[in-house]
């Protein structure tokens, strides 16, 4: 194959046709801290890990292994109790919502909700009237 088409396929799709420089792992971008509060979303914290791991062109092997060094405080101490035991990357997203996304926390998440108020209204009477006009 001509060289420059492969260059170009390259180039334009990531495929390495030509046997010349293939995408690897990088470190680009680089993912926040965890730290387990209340305050923190798990679900959205966990959506932008995997993007930045994509962006990355980290493997799911390499996001298992590399993901303990972003978790801090009570989200690091359950990573080192549980890390023995949880074999995979889906092993582990599922433990860490489980435990960080429980039911109880997401009725504390609701429950904080439910009291926001906004000029002295529930949100929900807020949304009721701008949903009205």
């Amino acid at each position: 194959m001509d060289p420059n088409i492969a260059a170009l396929v390259n180039a334009l799709t990531g495929i390495n046709i030509g046997g010349g420089y293939a995408p690897r792992e990088g470190s680009f971008v680089k993912p926040g801290e965890f730290g387990g509060t209340e305050t923190e979303d798990p679900n959205e914290w966990l959506k932008r890990f995997n993007r930045i791991a994509e962006a990355n062109m980290w493997t799911e092997y390499r996001r298992f292994q590399i993901i303990g060094g972003y978790l801090v405080r009570a989200a690091a101490r359950w990573y080192d109790e549980v890390k023995g035991w949880i074999g995979s990357w889906r092993g582990f997203q599922q433990a860490f919502l489980i435990k960080f996304a429980s039911p109880a926390r997401k009725n504390t998440w609701y429950l904080k909700y439910k009291n926001c108020k906004q000029a002295g209204r529930t949100i929900d009477a807020y949304a009721l009237e701008f949903q009205a006009n």
